[in-house]
């Protein structure tokens, strides 16, 4: 066995802890479990590797949103999501990935739902990735601990 399938298999081991706390945050955040792809540890490390080769050299585009606004208020996820099909879809994860994998889902789904998951994640935080490698987000939650932007909504684009 190499290092990589331990670490594989190390990371799993700790998911089986964590997996049914991240997926009832996905629950709770607004998606039906039937909405639920399970993108296993092997494929969502392959997603992330395809994320590092392609958006590094991409600049964010910046938003700020009110921590009690919708996704319809957030200019770049409308943009974001009006170049897509409502049949695309979108990989959806929170900083427990490397343990617990990643979701799949219709993108109109993702986009109802991912500043739920900001808000509910671990560390306060969503990603998302286009299928096809069109996009991605990374949307931080302030919450009432931080004085500088409280309640507030931090959403960063990568569109290619």
């Amino acid at each position: 066995m190499n290092n990589d399938q331990l670490n594989v298999l190390i990371r799993k081991n700790k998911g089986k802890r964590l997996s049914s706390k991240y997926k009832e945050m996905f629950i709770n955040a607004g998606f039906r479990e039937s909405d639920l792809k399970y993108v296993n540890i092997e494929q969502s490390d392959e997603v992330i590797k395809e994320v590092q080769q392609i958006f590094p050299s991409v600049l964010n585009q910046l938003e700020l949103l009110a921590g009690n606004k919708s996704f319809n208020d957030s200019e770049l996820l409308l943009v974001a999501f009006s170049i897509i099909d409502n049949m695309d879809e979108c990989y959806i994860f929170s900083d427990d990935f490397p343990y617990c994998g990643m979701y799949i889902m219709k993108a109109p789904v993702v986009k109802e739902n991912c500043l739920n998951v900001a808000k509910l994640g671990y560390n306060n935080t969503c990603f998302i990735v286009e299928k096809k490698f069109r996009f991605s987000f990374t949307i931080n939650y302030f919450d009432e601990e931080h004085a500088e932007l409280r309640n507030m909504f931090d959403i960063q684009l990568k569109l290619r």
